[in-house]
């Protein structure tokens, strides 16, 4: 857990570093657990103003079988919550 836990937090350093730096203020934090409480727990940790965060668009049986995290997020969270509907895939055309 501590290998994925460090391979992710330099993924996600990555990602700030080309798309946030010098923009907005930003921290990244890796934590292990539920992911809803650990958004709520890093709401309160942060004393974050809003949330973003990419939805993975599940449906039917997979959105029922598995839930939502956004959607917890958007029920329980403290502060305005922003979802993003991942950019589909660059075609060749």
């Amino acid at each position: 857990a501590e290998d994925l836990e460090t391979v992710a937090r330099e993924n996600l350093r990555g990602i700030a570093r080309k798309w946030l730096e010098g923009k907005v203020a930003y921290e990244i934090a890796v934590t292990s657990g539920e992911p809803a409480a650990g958004i709520m727990q890093a709401v309160k940790n942060f004393g974050a103003d809003v949330i973003v965060m990419a939805t993975h668009g599940r449906t039917g049986s997979d959105h029922a079988r598995l839930g939502s995290v956004a959607e917890q997020a958007v029920q329980s969270a403290p502060c305005p919550v922003v979802t993003v509907k991942p950019s589909a895939p660059a075609t060749g055309a």
